[in-house]
């Protein structure tokens, strides 16, 4: 399922003031009003300069250089973002995580007024990191919000290393039907969850992890699968019905203990 891509206001702000001529010139114009042609010599004020006798466009300085602009994200990615003021909390969603869930379950993720679905996004997304740094040593929220919390412009730093670690993570939510439920009960938010910190609690020895849940309303309890390399794990979990005990967390860290060196 394709995801819609929303631009920050910020990224909006910076290409569109490349566009904008001073003087109230329109978007897309050559010159002066409504692109019929040069902008008046002499008094008239020029793009970010004042007037001058000679009509210099220059306004007589230097003009400030743009500052980075800000990555594109789709809707729920920048929702985590607008909340956790975290990019690299929003590279996780949309560089490593793909969530395969209907139209009116995203809809109820990115606008839900209690922010159940982000908040335990921005929890998840913590973790990965957290793993992250367990592998590479790379800690990438200080390192995004270092030299003075100069996030934007750190992200030189901070996006390429959330793109390597695509070789060592991902993870994969098949949410059934069209809707689904972001209450703060909801199963599947709390199977994702329960399997993110199991992961950093039991990393796997292989140095790698790939994970699929899967969320069905056919499913009546907690299922998981690792191939013979340790790296690719499998859950399944009910959708709608309350999976028996014993304990949730138990059942999703027991694949991992089984493949981890801290098991």
């Amino acid at each position: 399922m394709s995801k819609p891509v929303r631009l920050s206001a910020f990224a909006f702000l910076v290409a569109t003031s490349a566009c904008v001529g001073g003087g109230g010139y329109q978007l897309g114009s050559s010159g002066g009003p409504n692109g019929s042609g040069p902008p008046p010599s002499g008094g008239g004020a020029s793009a970010g300069g004042a007037s001058g006798s000679s009509g210099d466009s220059s306004g007589g300085g230097l003009q400030p250089a743009a500052g980075p602009a800000a990555p594109q994200l789709d809707d729920f990615a920048f929702e985590v973002k607008e909340v956790s003021s975290s990019w690299n909390k929003a590279f996780v969603i949309s560089k490593l995580t793909t969530l395969e869930v209907g139209p009116a379950c995203l809809n109820k993720m990115v606008h839900d007024k209690d922010r159940n679905a982000v908040g335990r996004a921005m929890s998840y997304a913590r973790n990965v990191a957290t793993y992250a740094q367990m592998l590479t040593g790379n800690e990438w929220e200080r390192i995004e919000t270092q030299s003075n919390n100069d996030r934007l412009n750190n992200l030189k730093y901070v996006e390429p290393m959330v793109d390597a670690f695509k070789a060592s993570f991902s993870m994969t939510i098949n949410v059934e039907g069209d809707d689904c439920d972001v209450s703060n009960n909801s199963f599947w938010l709390r199977y994702w969850i329960y399997i993110s910190d199991a992961l950093v609690k039991y990393p796997p020895r292989g140095g790698k992890a790939f994970i699929t849940l899967n969320v069905s309303s056919s499913a009546r309890d907690i299922t998981s699968t690792v191939d013979a390399t340790g790296t690719v794990f499998v859950f399944t979990g009910p959708k709608d019905i309350e999976p028996p005990p014993p304990s949730w967390p138990d059942r999703i860290e027991k694949p991992f203990r089984r493949v981890s060196s801290k098991g």
